[in-house]
């Protein structure tokens, strides 16, 4: 494996946007935000790098897998499904003879209500069933993918079907026992500090909302821009 500076490459492809004004999924607020779409800045080479660094500290970790036989290494939709087969691939060199790695992945489907959730394909059901998994994501925030991806797994393929997750960056405060898995791995964590909107520092400081990036759009269509009057009701964002 080829060292690289992951952190240089993140901060010249723009993947860390700071000093902003920015709302989470979540409704809450902070100064920072992880842009997962410019993670596309980066060449093909350069993205392989930062997959097989993850792979391989995640390898350095876990020396044994708890399991011989099949592994699938499970991208996400819509964005992590790529990363799989290059993970699969450094795990298969790394623990060559041990188990047969193998790209997997799930796909989105939209309820009656309007949400969309994560299923298996019916064709590649019949192919994962029995086998064990480990999830691969690119950015981590409310760890809200790796629950659901993690909750499927135990329903349709066994309780124990999850043995890990990794990922390329996660914003701090999520660990394997907050997303209900055994362990978790990401290779760079970049502390964002949140704020609920009635003690947001941002808002009472007047700075403007960042309507491009994350749920700000949505804030500001139901709220307008800072500051706020004292006792603003801000419920209606969870609606």
């Amino acid at each position: 494996m080829v060292d690289i500076d992951e952190k240089a490459l993140i901060q010249r492809a723009g993947v860390l946007v700071s000093n902003d004004h920015l709302i989470y999924k979540s409704g809450q607020h902070g100064d920072k935000y992880l842009n997962k779409e410019h993670l596309v800045r980066l060449n093909a080479i350069e993205m392989v790098a930062l997959l097989e660094k993850m792979a391989f500290n995640f390898c350095r970790v876990e020396q044994i897998i708890p399991y011989g036989g099949e592994i699938g290494v499970l991208g996400p939709a819509m964005g992590a499904i790529p990363y799989a087969l290059t993970v699969a691939s450094k795990l298969q060199r790394y623990f060559d003879g041990a188990a047969r790695f193998f790209p997997a992945r799930t796909e989105l489907k939209t309820l009656p209500d309007g949400k969309k959730t994560h299923h298996f394909p019916e064709k590649l059901l019949a192919e994962y069933r029995g086998k064990k998994i480990i999830i691969v994501e690119d950015i981590v925030n409310a760890g809200t993918t790796i629950r659901e991806v993690a909750s499927l797994c135990r329903k349709k393929l066994g309780n124990d079907s999850v043995l890990a997750a990794m990922c390329l960056m996660e914003r701090g405060g999520q660990t394997a026992s907050s997303l209900g898995i055994l362990s978790f791995h990401p290779l760079m964590v970049t502390p964002m500090p949140q704020h609920k909107p009635e003690n947001c520092p941002l808002c009472k400081a007047g700075i403007p909302i960042n309507i491009i990036l994350g749920k700000g759009e949505r804030w500001v269509n139901l709220f307008g821009q800072p500051p706020y009057p004292p006792g603003t009701d801000f419920s209606a964002f969870w609606k």
